[in-house]
């Protein structure tokens, strides 16, 4: 009795393990047939056996972040050498936490050098470097030729590494929106303030400047942006008021503005101190 039992519970497992075999197999064929099916309709369609990826596509966009760029971008724009109509981009502007000078006195006393003279070379011709250190930027250093030297160790005619926080770049990332009618590839970007434009090649300016090291930076830069840098000949022609509505900040321009004249005007000797001094007088 104990023997038939055990024969009849292995011949139901067999049994089953024979129902599973079976269907395991009829799905092998069905997979084998549909793939033959599918194969026979893609060639006499004129599909290829093995999908291709195509390798140009275009990056879309999402409309919100198109709309979102816009408002990194300054209203006006930077004219290059080549008459070229750069978008001016400020997103970096927003990180930045400046300090304002409070007089004349502070922002003289401050720089490490201050000259007048011009730049040899525009912004197209300067050559960018690179910011690695905890913030990533990329900024420009170009020759200036020192016409007079006010501070600091300059002499009239050497010619110094002038930097300054602005590039010009070709990054996706840093281009109005692809639907914008100024659409450009390149784009003027700013690690400044967004009151700051760059120098231009030939125009005479006096520059309140300190040195910088940093990150094989090896140059001098304005001191305080905007308020580091004044053209005093009325060639630097641009569409933005790099000094708002602040009376101290116009105070500044109108002292570096009669400190240059008077350099001018008095070749030999500083008229520094006596500036300064004047300044302070209510």
């Amino acid at each position: 009795m104990a023997t038939a039992l055990i024969l009849i519970g292995i011949g139901d497992s067999l049994q089953v393990t024979i129902q599973s075999l079976s269907v395991f197999v009829l799905k092998k064929i069905f997979a084998g047939v549909l793939t033959g099916i599918v194969s026979i309709l893609g060639v006499g369609c004129g599909l290829p056996d093995v999908m291709v990826q195509p390798t140009d596509e275009i990056e879309v966009i999402p409309d919100e972040i198109q709309s979102d760029r816009v408002r990194y971008f300054e209203k006006d724009f930077y004219i290059a050498d080549t008459g070229e109509k750069l978008p001016i981009n400020a997103i970096r502007a927003e990180l930045l936490d400046t300090v304002s000078p409070e007089s004349f006195r502070q922002v003289a006393e401050r720089a490490d050098a201050i000259v007048v003279g011009e730049p040899l070379e525009s912004l197209e011709e300067s050559e960018i470097r690179r910011q690695d250190g905890v913030t990533k930027y990329e900024f420009s250093v170009s020759d200036f030729k020192v016409k007079t030297a006010l501070k600091g160790d300059f002499q009239s005619g050497d010619v110094i590494s002038l930097g300054q926080d602005v590039a010009i770049l070709a990054d996706e990332q840093y281009r109005l929106p692809t639907n914008h009618p100024d659409w450009n590839e390149r784009s003027l970007v700013l690690s400044t303030p967004n009151n700051y434009r760059p120098v231009k090649k030939g125009s005479q300016y006096i520059l309140f400047l300190y040195k910088r090291t940093d990150a094989g930076a090896d140059a001098y830069f304005p001191i305080f942006y905007a308020l580091g840098r004044f053209n005093i000949d009325g060639t630097d022609e641009l569409n933005y008021n790099p000094y708002g509505f602040q009376p101290v900040n116009l105070e500044i321009r109108d002292w570096a503005i009669a400190l240059s004249q008077a350099a001018i005007s008095e070749p030999n000797q500083n008229p520094l101190p006596r500036i300064i001094e004047q300044s302070e007088l209510k």
